[in-house]
Order: C-alpha cells, then sequence, then structure tokens
C-alpha cells in the first residue's frame, strides 16, 4: 500500500513535473516574442530618431533661409522707399524748373 501511494506520489510530482516544464518553455517561448518584438521597436525608434534629427536639422535650414530672405525684403523695401523719395525730389524739382521757365519765358 505504502508502495503504491509513493509511487501515485511520483506519477502525480512527474505529471506536475512535466505541466511545469511545458509552462516554462511556453514562458520561454514568449520572452523570445517579446524580445525580437522590443528589438524591433528599438530599430524603429532608433530610426524615428534619425529621421526627425533629420527633418529638424532641414527645417532649421529652412528657417536660416526665410530669415535672410526676410532680411533682404526688408533692405530692398527700405531701399525703395529711398529710391521713391528720391524720384519724388526730383519730380519736384523737374516742376520747379518748369515754372521758374515759364516765369522767365513770359518776362522775355
Amino acid at each position: 500500500m505504502v508502495n503504491r501511494n509513493l509511487q501515485d506520489d511520483l506519477k502525480f510530482e512527474r505529471d506536475l513535473n512535466a505541466k511545469l516544464r511545458e509552462e516554462l518553455d511556453r514562458f520561454e517561448r514568449e520572452k523570445e516574442t517579446l524580445i525580437g518584438k522590443l528589438n524591433e521597436e528599438e530599430e524603429l525608434s532608433g530610426q524615428i530618431q534619425r529621421e526627425t534629427d533629420s527633418v529638424n536639422t532641414n527645417l532649421l535650414r529652412k528657417t536660416d533661409d526665410l530669415r535672410r530672405l526676410e532680411d533682404e525684403h526688408d533692405h530692398t523695401q527700405q531701399r525703395l522707399r529711398q529710391l521713391n523719395e528720391q524720384l519724388d525730389n526730383l519730380r519736384n524739382v523737374e516742376v520747379k524748373n518748369r515754372h521758374q521757365k515759364a516765369a522767365m519765358d513770359n518776362e522775355l
């Protein structure tokens, strides 16, 4: 009877060990799958970071270009205002000279 109980206990322990081994193997496979996914995510994250850095670099370059163009635009507008003022002054001088000439012609 004791022998039979020991055999039953041994069979139970073997069955339990087999189930635990299966469970452990399943966990190991899941662990490997998750590690693989983690590695893929890390690679993807690295790619995204490189692309983000590239976009940021291009954005900074474009921002610098835009500032340069805005500065050129401001300078061009200022120069245009100066030239318009000179043109107005020359027109005023021309009108004044015409009036003086007309006045001189009338005196003659």
